[in-house]
């Protein structure tokens, strides 16, 4: 029994290829793989035309992304996608890699685009970048042989800035210094756009759940923040605390799912209800993090703190974000040498930031890794200075006799 359904079952496939065959060679059944397709931009390609099936705004397999063809809303063909980068922790892609055209004058470099700024038109199998040429020409490239630290958070954040993201938007979140941008960053005093929307009038303390523990970038032009997500009746409600490197060395342990009682402004940034903390308490401790009026504990001019009495020569460590140690009091006429630990560019300025006299006495150069910079203190006098990139990270030098 059994051989004998095997020889009707290869009878009927045979029949059944026969017929498709004829059908096919008759025309009848049409093929959806390939039409060609002489529209404006599009001359001499084949573009694939998906079933209907696929034709999905919302979805797009990723063997059909990679190979797709880019090309500007002009239909003038830009480049080709060979990769896309995905970040490891979100799962969000961030940036599409891709190859270009002869005209762009890149030769046979890659460069990378945000994955937000592409058009997805599945229909036809592409997508669209709707960027000037001129940008595209002096966009960052790489060679196919020579990637970039793709990984590195300060890369991906040039990226998004060169074409027009806010900083905010970056799925990456954490960055302290990008090479594309060199603007100053920081955005955490009371006189910046982020201070001044602390509210006193709207203070007001809570008990919430916290759901969550990020790390954030309020505003554009900001360094790197941390945020609670609190069940706030009901909602979950974002509370800004402040900046990372001041955080990340306070002495206050904080879980996902413990208890808290919140201090802090309630407003609405960018149209999403938030809380700006003043003070946040546990079972166990407390953390102070403004005054009533929104003042910061991180202020660019730095609280009274405990001193101490140094002679000759001197060197301060720039680590962490922070200078180390904050204060000193040193005897007239001795060099203090700053030396940068950290894994970011800083500087050494002195002043105040936004006052006048920024820079007069000392200013070092941009310092990298292991670089330093010193400075001969002659005269007795008190001596602020911060960081021009992070103005957050301030010192203070008291000279005597």
């Amino acid at each position: 029994m059994t051989l004998v359904k095997g020889n009707r079952k290869s009878k009927i496939a045979v029949l059944t290829m026969t017929i498709i065959l004829t059908f096919l060679l008759s025309g009848i059944i049409p093929s959806f793989a390939m039409q060609d397709d002489q529209s404006e931009g599009q001359t001499g390609e084949r573009i694939i035309q998906a079933p209907e099936e696929e034709q999905n705004l919302f979805a797009f397999r990723s063997s059909k992304i990679i190979g797709s063809a880019v090309q500007n809303p002009q239909g003038e063909q830009l480049g080709t996608i060979e990769e896309l980068i995905i970040d490891t922790e979100s799962g969000e892609t961030l940036f599409a890699v891709l190859s270009c055209c002869g005209f762009l004058g890149f030769g046979t470099d890659l460069f990378a685009v945000p994955w937000k700024s592409l058009i997805p038109k599945p229909a036809l199998g592409i997508f669209i970048l709707d960027v000037e040429l001129e940008k595209l020409q002096e966009a960052p490239t790489f060679s196919p042989e020579d990637w970039p630290a793709i990984g590195d958070r300060e890369w991906g954040a040039g990226i998004y800035q060169y074409y027009g993201y806010p900083l905010r938007t970056y799925p990456g979140g954490r960055y302290s210094y990008s090479t594309y941008s060199q603007r100053q960053v920081g955005g955490w005093g009371m006189a910046t756009p982020y201070g001044r929307e602390f509210n006193p009038e709207t203070v007001e303390t809570f008990e919430a759940e916290v759901i969550r523990i990020d790390r954030f970038v309020p505003m554009e032009a900001m360094t790197e923040g941390i945020e609670l997500i609190v069940n706030l009746e009901g909602n979950p409600t974002p509370v800004h605390l402040g900046p990372s490197w001041y955080l990340d060395y306070q002495d206050f342990d904080i879980q996902e799912g413990d208890q808290i009682e919140v201090t802090g402004s309630r407003l609405e940034l960018g149209g999403i209800p938030i809380v700006i903390a003043t003070e946040i308490k546990s079972d166990e401790s407390s953390l102070n993090l403004r005054d009533e009026m929104g003042f910061p504990a991180w202020s660019a001019v730095p609280p009274p703190v405990e001193t101490s009495i140094i002679e000759d020569q001197n060197m301060i460590t720039i680590t962490q974000f922070l200078f180390v140690p904050g204060a000193i009091e040193v005897t007239q006429g001795t060099t203090i040498t700053w030396f940068n630990q950290d894994v970011t560019p800083h500087t050494v300025t002195s002043g105040i930031r936004d006052e006048e006299n920024v820079g007069e006495i000392f200013d070092s150069p941009e310092l990298q890794p292991g670089q330093e910079f010193s400075y001969t203190f002659n005269e007795t006098g008190e001596y602020p200075y911060f960081c021009r990139y992070h103005p957050n990270m301030t010192g203070r030098i008291s000279v005597i006799e």
